[in-house]
């Protein structure tokens, strides 16, 4: 029935005890949606990998804890105005998909820590408009790309990182580094 609400614009949901399967049926009319928060509940987002979500507008997008994974979430590569993105501790594992530096340019607060991501960050990072950014906690491995001019906060800790920082490592904006156990 939620997907009557085609209307809404923020949906606020987190920290419930709610639990079971969301599908593309429940998203089928959220047209306007600009806002999602399931954080923190026991769902499931339950899409295919071909669905093309009916919120293209949507800019903020809290998701942690729901189970997503373990294919990286293919639907999120089609939000062109996404800003902020949580989903974290959502079972995600393998490797960041080939576009997720250009589908996430201009995402300013990025949290995917405590997942099972593998292998190397991405090559193409310093295009991003990233501030905040949380990868603690995966399975990364190899070197730290060139990051992001406008990060102010940067979180790589608990993964197997690797090799010399990158040459804009020390940039003025950053002010808060976690890289422990690299």
């Amino acid at each position: 029935e939620i997907s009557v609400l085609t209307n809404l614009t923020v949906m606020e949901l987190s920290s419930n005890d709610l639990r079971g399967a969301i599908t593309e049926e429940h998203f089928a009319g959220l047209h306007n949606l600009r806002t999602i928060d399931l954080s923190y509940n026991q769902l499931e987002i339950a899409v295919g990998p071909e669905w093309l979500p009916p919120f293209i507008r949507l800019q903020e997008a809290y998701l942690a804890s729901c189970h997503m994974g373990p294919q990286f979430p293919s639907w999120m590569q089609r939000l062109p105005d996404i800003d902020k993105i949580d989903i974290s501790s959502t079972g995600i594992a393998g490797q960041f998909p080939y576009w997720f530096s250009t589908a996430f340019s201009k995402v300013t607060y990025l949290d995917i820590s405590n997942n099972s991501i593998s292998g190397g960050l991405p090559a193409n990072m310093e295009i991003m408009s990233l501030k905040r950014l949380h990868l603690g906690s995966n399975q990364l491995t190899g070197p730290i790309p060139r990051l992001p001019i406008n990060l102010t906060l940067l979180d790589l800790s608990n993964n197997s990182l690797s090799g010399p920082l990158p040459s804009n490592f020390g940039a003025p904006s950053l002010r808060w580094v976690h890289l422990s156990s690299n």
